[in-house]
């Protein structure tokens, strides 16, 4: 994040490059739900995993762009925070979702439902200096045969 800070700030002074970044935090906050509404019109499981997948990566890069805003001080800070909190709701949800397409028997589960799923720290959001959550959401959660690891 530091690197980011750095170059964004060497490479400010124009109005174009504030909403180039503007622009981007758009298009991620309507390429979330549009990537979920595809693979569900899809009808399939395998598409529809791959697409929350997409999502997830997309509120990851929305969270680091809204991190970078507020280092820059382009958003209000209280505004950035409240987001980020938004930001991590979501997170659970995309989290929640994959977990029962992954195994919808819930045979994994081990975990009593009314407590916050993934660790999660509800009502926090950290300053930006410092990362928001130590936590992935999302760790853990591969598509069978991905050979990925967490």
């Amino acid at each position: 994040m530091e690197l980011a800070v750095r170059i964004y700030t060497m490479t400010e002074g124009k109005a174009a490059d504030r909403e180039a970044l503007f622009g981007q935090l758009r298009g991620g906050a309507i390429a979330i739900p549009s990537k979920i509404a595809e693979g569900q019109q899809m009808q399939s499981d395998p598409h529809f995993i791959r697409c929350l997948y997409m999502a997830a990566g997309t509120l990851a890069r929305l969270e680091t762009q809204l991190i970078l805003c507020g280092q820059l001080k382009l958003l209000p800070g209280e505004s950035v925070k409240d987001t980020l909190a938004l930001c991590q709701k979501v997170s659970m949800l995309l989290g929640g979702l994959l977990r029962k397409l992954l195994d919808p028997e819930g045979a994994g589960r081990k975990r009593d439902c009314r407590k916050p799923a993934w660790g999660a720290r509800q009502g926090t959001a950290s300053s930006f200096g410092q990362s928001r959550r130590p936590e992935n959401h999302m760790a853990g959660l591969q598509p069978p045969g991905s050979g990925l690891r967490s």
